[in-house]
């Protein structure tokens, strides 16, 4: 067995991450990091203000937005089934924001 010699970096190849490969990715950052930018913004702002209850929410609608619909060419049937569950999951935990407070305060104890 021959193993090929290395090929210097300069002539590796190198296959550019565009749009369609970034969304995801940038997609799952922003739903892991939501509950630190929520703290954040809690810190800077202050709990009964609205900044950032508007800032995780639009984290969160941003986040799903970025998701991708899956391709069936290239995932099995059982990925499509597990990303649509996560999605719908997603979809659901934004009626939480009524229970967040200023929101709660406002609205649902009136």
């Amino acid at each position: 067995i021959e193993i090929p010699p290395l090929r210097p970096p300069s002539t590796r190849v190198h296959i550019p991450m565009t749009q369609q490969h970034m969304a995801p990715i940038l997609s799952e950052l922003l739903y892991i990091m939501r509950p630190v930018i929520h703290l954040v913004c809690i810190r800077k702002f202050g709990i009964t203000t609205w900044t950032p209850w508007l800032i995780s929410l639009l984290t969160d609608v941003l986040s799903l937005s970025l998701m991708i619909r899956p391709d069936r060419s290239k995932h099995s049937v059982a990925q499509i089934e597990l990303m649509g569950k996560e999605k719908t999951s997603r979809y659901m935990k934004l009626i939480f924001y009524l229970a967040r407070s200023p929101c709660y305060q406002l609205v649902i104890r009136k």
